[in-house]
């Protein structure tokens, strides 16, 4: 499987995702409507890698890197509303 893309309509609004893996890179884009929060996992083992809108997680606001517990060989962010996209080496 290399994409797939769905949406969903809550309290807060349209919730979307689409993501594509190539041989390179995994890319995720998501919405996040106003007043609500999402987790995102990525397949990612160091967080610094990864990358929202070509910054650094480090530099986008309304990122938090989950540290606790968290599996190996993936990144949890906790997002704030609005649009992301996310792109992580394989």
């Amino acid at each position: 499987m290399t994409w797939a893309k769905g949406s969903m309509l809550t309290a807060h609004g349209l919730v979307t995702t689409s993501w594509t893996l190539d041989e390179q890179t995994f890319t995720l884009d998501c919405t996040v409507p106003m007043n609500a929060t999402a987790t995102v996992i990525l397949p990612a083992s160091n967080a610094q890698a990864v990358a929202e809108g070509g910054k650094s997680l480090s530099q986008v606001k309304d990122i938090v890197i989950q540290t606790k517990d968290v599996p190996e060989g993936e990144t949890i962010l906790s997002i704030g509303s609005g649009s992301y996209h996310f792109t992580c080496p394989r």
